[in-house]
């Protein structure tokens, strides 16, 4: 069975503006995340979801 973010979170693109303290925000809740790279998010990309691991979104840049 699929969980919420899975169903509605996997794919998903959004913007670098988003990331705030170690958290992105996405539809309205905040989430834990991990970039691919282990860079730091940038204001000016956009970064898809890749993954759901529990509470935390495994995301890369586009």
């Amino acid at each position: 069975m699929e969980s919420f973010e899975e169903k509605n979170l996997l794919n998903r693109t959004v913007p670098g503006a988003v990331f705030q303290a170690g958290l992105v925000r996405v539809i309205g809740d905040f989430y834990h995340y991990r970039l691919v790279d282990g860079a730091q998010p940038e204001q000016s990309a956009t970064y898809q979801i890749i993954a759901v691991a529990g509470n935390e979104l495994v995301m890369e840049r586009m």
